[in-house]
């Protein structure tokens, strides 16, 4: 429950600022709160994101839906 408030709280950031702390947190943290947002505002965050770091997390989400 935790996890989804804190993922409202980041979806409702602007991508950019949502990125940048995204970016900070642990890896796996990071990734439960992307997963927990909204297709549009994943993709959003993504492009906001370092060109490695969008790659890192792309291929862990992809992970998680298979």
């Amino acid at each position: 429950a935790q996890l989804e408030q804190l993922a409202n709280v980041y979806g409702s950031m602007g991508p950019q600022e949502a990125a940048t702390l995204l970016e900070q947190l642990d890896t796996g943290i990071a990734i439960e709160l992307l997963a927990k947002m909204p297709e549009k505002r994943i993709a959003q965050v993504l492009s906001s994101m370092s060109k490695e770091k969008a790659l890192q997390m792309t291929k862990l989400l992809s992970a998680m839906i298979r």
